[in-house]
């Protein structure tokens, strides 16, 4: 088992290189972020109802991700990516760089869109039958 030197050692080293890449990290260390959650929110121009409305879609996104039947392995894929809040492009990227798809991201968002929609009038439709409505 590594011990605490060797693993200072290795964190200093991908630090370094997540630096070099120009990745910008919120947090100082383990316990303190460089500025205040609530100034994360104003950043982001998030209030608590969009954060709190954006946590329920993910959560539904993931419950979709596991219960829908999709056509095919690669809209689950495509779905898997987005319930991992990765961008549009990032995910047309990925897709590239593993030889899957060549799709761009407007092909790529008609797909998250389409089953954004199905994931919405799966679970809208279950919740206005248990609530009666």
């Amino acid at each position: 088992m590594p011990n605490k030197k060797d693993l200072a050692g290795l964190q200093k080293k991908w630090y370094a290189k997540l630096k070099k890449e120009g990745f910008d990290d919120i947090e100082r260390n383990e316990n303190d972020l460089k500025i205040s959650s609530s100034r994360l929110f104003i950043r982001h121009k998030y209030t608590k109802e969009l954060w709190e409305a954006k946590q329920e879609y993910y959560r539904l996104a993931e419950h979709f991700l596991n219960e829908y039947p999709f056509p095919n392995e690669f809209e689950r894929l495509v779905w898997e990516y987005h319930t991992n809040a990765i961008s549009l492009a990032d995910i047309a990227d990925l897709l590239k760089k593993a030889k899957i798809s060549k799709l761009k991201v407007g092909s790529i968002k008609a797909v998250v869109k389409r089953l954004s929609e199905a994931m919405k009038k799966r679970y809208l439709a279950n919740s206005r039958d248990k609530s009666g409505h």
